[in-house]
């Protein structure tokens, strides 16, 4: 009888680049925006207060 083995897949880091390259340019690209409107929806809600305050 014959013994037949499965080879298991191997993750290399040159398998592996492609994908953590797409994520971290991915990130650059939505972090600096994410907090531009983070900041513009902060920004607005205080304004809202200081108005109400002085009406």
């Amino acid at each position: 009888m014959e013994n037949s083995a499965v080879n298991s897949f191997v993750v290399t880091a040159d398998a592996v680049a492609p994908v953590t390259n797409a994520i971290n340019s991915a990130l650059s690209t939505l972090i600096p925006i994410g907090l531009g409107i983070m900041g513009t929806m902060i920004a607005v809600s205080l304004i809202k207060r200081v108005i109400y305050t002085f009406l």
